[in-house]
C-alpha cells in the first residue's frame, strides 16, 4: 500500500530567533533553553514534531516567510535545556497569528515554486558546480557541500541547499525564502555566491 503524501497542517509553532534563516532539506541545530520554547518543544514532540524558525523584523512583526521543520532528534539535559536538530521540510508563508503566548502559533500556507526553464537550470548547475569546485581547492570544508549539491536533482531544492550553507546576507536570504520563481531564486543565489566568493 502506497504511503500517504505528507500534508502540512494549517498552523505552525514558531520559535523567534535573530537572523536565523532555515531552508528545506537542511538540518538546523538548536539549543532550547527559554521556558516558553521548552513548552513549545514538548508540545511539538507530543503532536506532529513540527515547528518553524521566525525572524523578527520589528518590535512586533515577524518576517512572513519561513520553513516548516521536523524535529529529527531532541536530547533533554538535566538542567531542562534541549539540544535538537530541525530538518527543513517546506517553505511556508505566515498568513496570520493564531496565538502569541506562551509562544507564537502562526497560520501558514505552503510556498509553491514555479519551475525554471531546463536550459537555464543546466547553466545554473554548471556555474554553481564550477564555483564550488574552485572554492573547494582553497577550503576543503566545501567538498561535502559540493557532493550534496551534485546529488540534488531539483533546482529549487538546490537553491535551498546553497542558500542555507553559503549565503549570509539577510536581505538575500529573505528574498530566497519568499521568491516563488525558481529562475529568480537561481539569479539571487548566483549574485550571493559572487558576493561571498
Amino acid at each position: 500500500m502506497a504511503a500517504e503524501p505528507f500534508v502540512l497542517p494549517g498552523t505552525l509553532p514558531i520559535i523567534l530567533l535573530g537572523e536565523c534563516y532555515h531552508f528545506p532539506g537542511c538540518d538546523l541545530p538548536l539549543r532550547i533553553f527559554e521556558e516558553r520554547y521548552r513548552k513549545m518543544l514538548h508540545d511539538a514532540l507530543e503532536a506532529d514534531r513540527l515547528f518553524g524558525v521566525g525572524v523578527r523584523v520589528s518590535d512586533k512583526g515577524i518576517f512572513p516567510y519561513t520553513t516548516a521543520g521536523l524535529i529529527r532528534s531532541s536530547v533533554l539535559s538535566e538542567d531542562g535545556t534541549s539540544q535538537m536538530i530541525l530538518r527543513g521540510l517546506q517553505r511556508v508563508q505566515i498568513t496570520g497569528i493564531r496565538q502569541s503566548v506562551p509562544y507564537v502559533i502562526a497560520e501558514i500556507t505552503p510556498v509553491q515554486p514555479v519551475a525554471a526553464d531546463p536550459a537555464e537550470v543546466a547553466a545554473f548547475r554548471e556555474t554553481v558546480f564550477e564555483a564550488l569546485e574552485h572554492r573547494a581547492k582553497e577550503v576543503p570544508e566545501v567538498i561535502p557541500l559540493l557532493k550534496l549539491a551534485r546529488e540534488e536533482s531539483e533546482a529549487d531544492r538546490l537553491c535551498d541547499l546553497l542558500a542555507f550553507h553559503l549565503v549570509t546576507q539577510p536581505m538575500t536570504l529573505q528574498q530566497l525564502l519568499a521568491e516563488t520563481h525558481t529562475s529568480k531564486r537561481m539569479s539571487l543565489i548566483l549574485e550571493g555566491l559572487r558576493l561571498e566568493f
